[in-house]
C-alpha cells in the first residue's frame, strides 16, 4: 500500500475519526470482503489495488467502510434475490442526492415503495 503510517477515517455509525494504523489495512479488507462479497466480488487483492490507486486512499477506505457497514444492516435481512438492488441503493445513496437515487438503479426484485422506502431510511437517518 502507499507508505501510510495510520489511515484517518470517519465513522458514519460512531460519527467518530477511527485511526487506522497500516498494520490493520489487510484486516480492513478482509472486512470489507466479507460483508459485501455476495454483491460485490472483489479478492483481497483487488481491494488493495483498489485503494493503492486511489487519489485519496482514507477516503476512499472510508467510504467503503461505510458502505460495507450500511450494507450489513440492511442486505442480510432481505431475500436473496433484493440484495444486490439493495446494495445498489446503497451505493447509488452514497453518490447522488435523494431524489436522483433511484434513476441510477433498475428494479427486478423490490417494489418501487420498499426502494423508496430504503432510501428514505439511508438518507434521513432511520437505520
Amino acid at each position: 500500500m502507499n507508505k501510510v503510517q495510520t489511515l484517518r477515517i470517519y465513522d458514519l455509525d460512531t460519527k467518530k475519526v477511527q485511526t487506522i494504523p497500516d498494520a490493520e489495512l489487510k484486516d480492513l479488507m478482509r472486512m470489507l470482503k466479507e460483508k459485501l462479497d455476495e454483491v460485490f466480488l472483489m479478492s483481497i487483492q483487488q481491494w488493495e489495488d483498489g485503494f493503492r490507486q486511489a487519489s485519496d486512499m482514507e477516503s476512499d477506505i472510508g467510504h467503503w467502510i461505510n458502505i460495507a457497514n450500511t450494507y450489513a444492516r440492511f442486505g442480510p435481512h432481505a431475500p436473496g434475490n433484493q440484495r444486490k438492488e439493495i446494495f445498489s441503493i446503497i451505493l447509488s445513496c452514497f453518490n447522488n442526492s435523494p431524489d436522483k437515487v433511484l434513476e441510477f438503479v433498475q428494479l427486478r426484485n423490490l417494489s418501487r415503495q420498499e426502494a423508496e422506502q430504503l432510501v428514505s431510511d439511508l438518507t434521513y437517518g432511520k437505520n
